[in-house]
């Protein structure tokens, strides 16, 4: 609350907290917006995990790792309910925006705020779940090191859903769409 209170940047927050468990770990924060990154911030990574709230900026990271070969482990939740998608690159392989729909679109026209202030649309959020986020979290870590340790044919092939209410996990195919504003851009 004091960090909320102090009006903190939560990756600097993060970056704190990182650094108390582990002192001699080298952390870089950025606190302004990914697009305003250098063009060849996300290439010059070996792997990017996305654990970002807003379509927009999933579907930026998603274009600029897609377009670079660096694999992508995007996680995103809503309450109760989880998902982990990796991105690897590879030809023919599906991305973030392949499973964007027309009403994903729409949203993304529109901007949010989670104040509801100075905005065209206020969407109230669902709260973090923290054992939602924790378990999708853990499969994340658990993709990534399958790929620093070249296991890359037991990656998850499509999206991996996760409903903590049910207490069940599955993963639903997406099919590789060329139309699909990331492999057009190619």
């Amino acid at each position: 609350p004091s960090d909320a209170d102090d009006r903190l940047p939560k990756v600097d927050v993060v970056a704190d907290g990182a650094r108390k468990l582990e002192p001699s770990v080298e952390i870089e924060c950025h606190t302004c917006r990914i697009e305003e990154l250098a063009e060849d911030f996300i290439s010059s990574h070996d792997l990017v995990f996305g654990c970002l709230d807003n379509l927009i900026t999933r579907v930026h990271v998603n274009t600029k790792c897609y377009q670079s070969g660096t694999p992508f482990i995007d996680g995103g939740t809503h309450g109760f309910r989880g998902k982990v998608q990796v991105v690897t690159g590879e030809e023919g392989s599906p991305c973030f925006a392949c499973g964007l729909n027309r009403t994903h679109w729409q949203i993304m026209e529109k901007r949010f705020s989670c104040t509801g202030d100075d905005v065209f649309i206020f969407q109230d959020k669902i709260p973090a779940e923290i054992t939602t986020t924790a378990v999708v979290s853990a499969i994340q870590v658990r993709e990534g090191l399958k790929w620093i340790c070249n296991k890359h044919d037991d990656l998850i092939k499509h999206v991996w859903h996760y409903d903590g209410m049910r207490g069940e996990s599955f993963q639903l195919e997406l099919p590789f769409r060329e139309e699909c504003v990331c492999h057009s851009a190619e």
